[in-house]
């Protein structure tokens, strides 16, 4: 949707980036010792775009 919205017919890592948020956040459930720890599903999406490799790229995303 991002992609079309935006024209394009193809969808590039930014499109993903931008829903991970909205899509994924609602879907997990920290574990008890995280929550203690004070981390949120928000963080983990975070943490987890951040040390994702983009396809064909071959630095991690910062």
């Amino acid at each position: 949707m991002v992609a079309a919205a935006s024209g394009r017919e193809y969808v590039i890592p930014d499109d993903v980036k931008g829903v991970a948020q909205a899509v994924l956040a609602h879907r997990l459930a920290l574990r008890p010792e995280a929550q203690m720890r004070g981390a949120t599903v928000e963080e983990v999406v975070e943490d987890v775009l951040r040390h994702s490799r983009v396809p064909g790229s071959t630095r991690v995303a910062t």
